[in-house]
């Protein structure tokens, strides 16, 4: 997944969907419906867009139950809202205004490979110590302790 607008609409499912409950060990898939209403788009749309995510390994659809995050799923969110985290306290350190930091953190953060945020995070002094917690998450590849980390660091979920 290299575009960048792609990768947007895919972390907004995600987000989605793990803010539901829907990820592993939670025991809850997400109906369809249910993300539906909750994005503010049609079904057929979600249904369309919840396949293409199947279709990348980030998702499980299971007719009649929902929908629920993998692993990788879980591995893309976490790395996103990691650089996106990362991009706001560099911005925020280097004094650039609040209005401008939401809409230039969101670019960047689906334009950026982890090596560049990793300089950026070097540049942030005082970023929360989570943010440098992601980094040996992602090396170990517990999904227990990312699904962890998005809920504690990155207030996602219920």
């Amino acid at each position: 997944m290299r575009d960048g607008q792609m990768r947007r609409t895919a972390f907004r499912y995600l987000k989605t969907i793990f803010a539901l409950g829907g990820y592993s060990g939670s025991g809850h898939f997400v109906k369809m419906s249910e993300l539906s209403k909750t994005l503010g788009l049609s079904l057929p749309t979600v249904s369309i867009m919840t396949r293409r995510l199947e279709s990348r390994g980030l998702v499980v659809v299971e007719t009649g139950k929902g929908v629920v995050l993998t692993q990788k799923g879980v591995e893309f969110l976490a790395e996103n809202c990691w650089k996106r985290a990362v991009i706001e306290a560099t911005m925020r350190y280097l004094e650039i205004p609040q209005a401008e930091i939401e809409e230039a953190s969101e670019a960047m953060c689906f334009n950026l490979s982890p090596q560049a945020v990793m300089k950026l995070l070097k540049c942030a002094s005082g970023a929360p110590g989570c943010l440098m917690e992601y980094m040996n998450l992602v090396e170990r590849r517990e999904e227990k302790e990312l699904i962890k980390w998005l809920v504690e660091c990155c207030r996602l979920g219920k």
